[in-house]
């Protein structure tokens, strides 16, 4: 019983430090930022039929209705930040269901956009795009 004791006594410790370095370690490695990717239009954008992004197997598909931008990608996003530019700094889009594959953002000038800026972040990529509208659009 007393080598049980001193054994357990010793090792505790050990375990108790692996322990917290190993969890220190997973919680860590979400956290290390990942480089940005640039999508690409996949043919020139009509905003108001609307238009798609890619970039390898990822695709968001953007489209105007009245004043609201509505974003559709084929993966759970964790944020969407938009930038008309010229017309309204960047905000952050609202998530529209619950899983995170909608997003939305109300436009204050919907009839005036001719480039948009965003940064869109999944749970394992950062994306960033520039679309430029035709006029007339």
């Amino acid at each position: 019983m007393k080598k049980h004791f001193w054994l357990a006594a010793i090792m505790t410790p050990f375990l108790a430090f692996l322990g917290y370095a190993l969890t220190d370690w997973y919680l860590k490695k979400d956290q290390i930022p990942s480089a940005l990717k640039r999508l690409s239009v996949s043919q020139p954008c009509q905003l108001l039929q609307g238009c798609t992004l890619f970039n390898g197997d990822f695709t968001l598909r953007l489209k105007q209705s009245h004043d609201t931008l509505t974003l559709k990608a084929n993966q759970r996003l964790k944020g969407v930040m938009v930038e008309v530019v010229g017309l309204m700094p960047p905000a952050k889009a609202k998530r529209m269901d619950t899983e995170g594959y909608q997003w939305s953002l109300v436009l204050t000038k919907p009839e005036a956009i001719q480039h948009i800026r965003m940064v869109v972040q999944s749970h394992w990529q950062n994306y960033i795009a520039e679309v430029t509208f035709p006029h007339g659009y």
